[in-house]
Formats: structure tokens, C-alpha cells, sequence
């Protein structure tokens, strides 16, 4: 924008001085600017129309403040080179509203004679702020012609590109130990299915050819047609969890973002989340990793609903992650484990219940069974152990 502002002043000025001073040649050399900026703007829209940007994040998971390499190609499926390229990059995160933007500079030869595109690359780095869900996208892109005068923005179906990553907090161990009633829980549990044949899952299933006797509504109709012969889903029976990890967002003096809006500002916010989750991702993998299913539950304020995740084993903790887009706060006056009874019905007994709350306190089956804002937070997850 600067360099088109001076050289419309120069343009000005030149046929300014023409006037002033009654010069033919410099009537001329004000035509013959504006032509050469013309004829710039005919080759630039030429060339920017056969663009194509691609953004490549190859690590989808990424630890706190761990730097990952980020690659942009730029194709160019012209003869033409191009000028100058803007490439403005754009983070945003699930727990940070506010977004960052990068712009990177950059310009591509024309395709040589048997070649389908000419390309250029940027290797970048790209070091996350926030823990949670990160979108890294193109937001924006302009071709500049060769003086770098005139800018064309490029049709967003050019760039439209993004990759998500996962920011992983600092995880701990944290020691936990496991009860007879829980480690048998599995057990009843699968008499119990064995004996209560409609209590099955709807996500959880395998693929097998048709049998005889099988139900009509089991058949894969796609597969069946790609193979040739009837394959049906056989759905495999839930399995139960003998813990309930629940979230309780709530403040409990009737505000709704709770101690994260209070006055310590936005950035003691930020903070209180990242170890909210630091000690919730740390929990519930110790949890997993000691072979005991637990589900994790909260009160999702995108699906104005009570939802949980199933925790199987220590790596799940990424899914956990990326499932929890953000971590607003609820009404003090929300009954957490009644939704969730009223919504999933649960049939099956379970063996433990904890809470985790925004003061970062764990309870378990009502009671306080440790705190973790003393001391340092590795230190605060491995001092308690945790009895299921």
C-alpha cells in the first residue's frame, strides 16, 4: 500500500512539474508510468490466478512452548514469474479467543517448458502459546506485481489450507493405586452384558460375512457391494467403567466463568487453565496407564450438553485433549452428576467417583482427597496418591 501511495504522488508530481513547467517530455514520462503500472496489472492478473498455496504441519502433536516445523509450497501452473507473494499465516486456539497473525514473503519462477508448476517453499518454525486445540491456517494471500505496486488478493479456494495440532501441557506421573473392587469390575461386567443382550454399543464394532439368522439392519450395504457377498457389523457389548473422573467447572459463588474471570485478569486465567488441564491430563493417563477404564465428564458449552469421554489407555489422553474445545465455566448452580445420570441412565454400578474442580481439588466420593495448588505442580500430582 505504501509503495502504490508514493507512486501515485509520483504520478502527480510529475504532471505537475509538466504543467508548471510547460514540458511536453514530462507529460510523456507521467503517460508512460501509468502505462507501466497498467501493463503490471495485466501481467499480475495473468499469474495470480494460477496460483496454489499448501500449508504442512507433519507434527499433529506438539508438547508447551516446543518449537515444530511448518512447511508452505507456493505452485505456480504458469510460464510467468511472479513478484512478490504475501502469505499471511494465522493461529488461533480452542482456550485463546484472540488470534496471531505471520506474514511470510515470498515469489515463484515460471514453469519451464515440460514442467507442470514451477514451486517455492517456505520452512518455517512455529512455536504454540497455548496448550488445547490449535488451528494453524492461511488466512490470507496477495500477489504483488513485479515493482511491487499493485497487490491482487488470491480466491481463498487458492489457500484454503489448514492444519490442526495438539499442544500437550506438562504431564506428570501421578502415583495411583488400585482396589480389588475395581479390578474385578471388568469381570461383572461382562456377566452382566452376557446377560442383558440390548446393553451394546453403536460405536464399537467389527466386520464378518453374513451368517444365517442375521438381522437385515447389520448389513454393510457399501462393503457388501465392494465385495461382491452380504458383510454385516457385529456390534460388540459396552464395556463398563468402574471410575467417574467428573469436571466441575462451577465456580460456586454464582459466577459463570468462575475463578478464571476473577481479579486476576486474563493471563492468571490462561494459566489456571493450563494447569487445570495439566492435572487433568496427568490424572486421568496415570489412571489409564494402571489399566483401569474411567470416563471423563463435563458439561460442554458448544453441545449445551453433558458429555463424556471413554479413557482406555495412556495414549487417549489426545483425544481427551481435542475433544475438550474450551473450558468456560458453568453455572454454580449445575448438578453435574444428575445430568449425566439423567442423560446416559447408567444401569451398571460404578466404584469410584472423583471430582476435579477449578481449584484444581480432587474429590473422591465426596470427600477432599488432595489439593494441588501448593508447591510446585509435579511435585503437588506425586505427594497424593490416588485410591480407586
Amino acid at each position: 500500500m505504501r509503495r502504490l501511495i508514493d507512486f501515485i504522488l509520483g504520478v502527480l508530481v510529475t504532471f505537475y512539474m509538466a504543467v508548471i513547467y510547460n514540458s511536453k517530455s514530462l507529460v510523456f514520462l507521467g503517460y508512460a508510468e501509468v502505462f507501466i503500472v497498467l501493463l503490471l496489472f495485466l501481467y499480475n492478473c495473468m499469474v495470480f490466478y494460477k496460483l496454489r498455496i499448501i500449508i504442512d504441519a507433519p507434527l499433529n502433536i506438539t508438547e508447551y512452548h516446543k518449537k515444530i516445523p511448518v512447511h508452505i509450497v507456493i505452485y505456480n501452473y504458469s510460464k510467468l514469474p511472479t513478484g512478490k507473494i504475501s502469505i499471511q499465516l494465522s493461529e488461533s486456539y480452542a482456550l485463546k479467543p484472540k488470534k496471531k497473525k505471520t506474514v511470510f514473503y515470498s515469489s515463484v519462477a515460471g514453469k519451464r517448458s515440460g514442467q507442470a508448476y514451477a514451486k517455492a517453499e517456505i520452512h518455517a518454525s512455529w512455536q504454540p502459546q497455548y496448550v488445547g486445540k490449535a488451528v494453524v491456517r492461511l488466512k490470507k494471500a496477495r500477489c504483488f506485481d513485479l515493482l511491487g505496486v499493485l497487490a491482487l488478493p488470491l480466491p481463498k479456494k487458492s489457500y484454503q489450507s489448514s492444519e490442526k495440532v495438539t499442544v500437550l501441557p506438562e504431564i506428570f506421573p501421578v502415583p495411583v493405586e488400585t482396589g480389588m473392587r475395581s479390578r474385578e469390575f471388568a469381570m461383572e461386567q461382562e456377566r452382566y452384558l452376557l446377560a442383558d443382550a440390548e446393553e451394546y454399543s453403536a460405536e464399537q464394532f467389527q466386520i464378518r460375512e453374513y451368517r444365517q439368522g442375521d438381522r437385515l439392519r447389520s448389513i454393510h450395504w457399501k462393503l457388501s457391494a465392494k465385495e461382491d457377498e452380504l458383510m454385516v457389523r457385529e456390534f460388540l457389548p459396552k464395556a463398563g467403567c468402574p471410575v467417574l473422573l467428573f469436571l466441575d467447572l462451577s465456580s460456586g459463588d454464582g459466577k459463570k466463568e468462575g475463578i478464571w474471570q476473577e481479579m486476576f485478569g486474563k493471563k492468571k486465567s490462561q494459566k489456571q487453565k493450563e494447569a487445570f488441564l495439566s492435572v487433568l491430563l496427568s490424572l486421568s493417563g496415570s489412571i489409564a496407564q494402571n489399566g483401569c477404564r474411567h470416563y471423563v465428564i463435563w458439561y460442554d458449552q458448544r453441545e449445551r450438553d453433558v458429555v463424556r469421554f471413554c479413557m482406555e489407555k495412556e495414549e487417549d489422553i489426545y483425544g481427551l485433549l481435542m475433544k475438550i474445545d474450551s473450558l468456560k465455566g458453568t453455572e454454580s448452580s449445575m448438578d453435574i452428576e444428575g445430568e449425566y445420570e439423567r442423560k446416559y441412565r447408567e444401569r451398571t454400578a460404578y466404584v469410584t467417583k472423583l471430582m476435579l474442580n477449578q481449584k484444581l481439588q480432587l474429590f473422591s466420593d465426596g470427600e477432599l482427597l488432595c489439593s494441588y495448588q501448593d508447591g510446585e505442580l509435579g511435585k503437588a500430582l506425586a505427594s497424593h496418591t490416588v485410591l480407586l
